[in-house]
């Protein structure tokens, strides 16, 4: 896929059982058991070495093996093909060498969001708090609320191939505070390879109405997931999703669940593929779950 003259490079990152025996000139321990880590770039001098066999001008594919994010800013803005596979476990190489070499396409979706190395030292370990804090300095945590912009949001990935979404099936425009809606998303193989893609539908408020005592996250939330199946050149699949009413309720400052009326919105993004594009609805309480 990549060609024969392409350099792996291979950059361990995160958790392990214990420190291991490795030349620590280019390799060093970041994280174990009672060891935290200091820093969210590339330990050792994993860097150093990407930044001379890049320079050489050979074409180079950089696969990451990491258990927590890693700030690998320099190496993305490069703009050369990264892979990031966790630990692969006992045909974990089997798998990678399927992957780069193209064997095998994968459609994997990130689990998390990878901020840049200054988060750390922006967000206190002791200061818990959830919203941006412009005494403190806080940027916020989690990806609903921070201020930082990341390396790669929770949910991208990409595929040998393309894929289109749209929306097949939404609810009415109008809907009752309690009533869950079910939506369904038509995804299609619109690229020259067979694949498989994660599909992530998120929700947001973006207006509430009554006495707006409930602070609006400035961000989306999950509220469903489905992972395809693989897909030849030009199938369809429809992808049925469900929004209840507690995956859009809000938390207010008693902790409690709340539906307030106001106006939704919900899209569904395939990786970093393709995305439906953003559907609004209102929730009042003047209309009842079965209308």
């Amino acid at each position: 896929m990549f060609g024969l003259r392409t350099y792996l490079i291979f950059c361990f990152s995160a958790a392990s059982s214990g420190p291991p025996n490795e030349d620590p000139t280019c390799y060093s321990i970041d994280e174990s058991e009672g060891t935290d880590r200091r820093t969210l770039v590339l330990p050792g001098m994993q860097q150093t070495l990407f930044d001379a066999v890049h320079a050489a001008g050979t074409p180079v594919v950089v696969f990451l093996m990491n258990a927590g994010p890693v700030d690998i800013s320099a190496i993305k803005a490069s703009g050369v093909p990264i892979v990031s596979g966790g630990y692969g476990g006992e045909f974990g190489g089997q798998a990678i060498v399927d992957v780069l070499t193209g064997l095998y396409n994968p459609g994997g979706a990130l689990t998390m969001t990878v901020y840049p190395e200054e988060f750390a030292h922006k967000a206190h370990y002791y200061d818990m708090t959830m919203r941006p804090d412009a005494v403190t300095g806080n940027p916020g945590r989690g990806y609903r609320f921070t201020t930082i912009s990341p390396l790669w949001k929770f949910g991208f990935g990409l595929s040998y191939t393309t894929f289109s979404l749209q929306f097949a099936q939404t609810p009415g425009s109008v809907i009752a505070p309690m009533q869950t809606t079910n939506w369904v998303a038509r995804l299609v193989n619109t690229g020259e390879r067979s694949g498989s893609i994660a599909v992530i539908c998120y929700t947001r408020i973006t207006s509430q109405k009554r006495d707006g005592s409930v602070k609006l996250p400035p961000k989306q939330t999950v509220f469903d997931f489905a992972r395809s199946n693989l897909l030849n050149p030009g199938d369809t699949q429809f992808v049925p999703f469900k929004l209840s009413a507690r995956a859009r309720a809000l938390t207010n400052e008693h902790g409690d669940y709340v539906n307030p009326d106001g106006t939704y919105e919900v899209f569904c993004e395939a990786g970093a593929m393709a995305s439906t594009g953003s559907v609004k609805f209102a929730v009042q309480s003047t209309v009842s779950e079965s209308e």
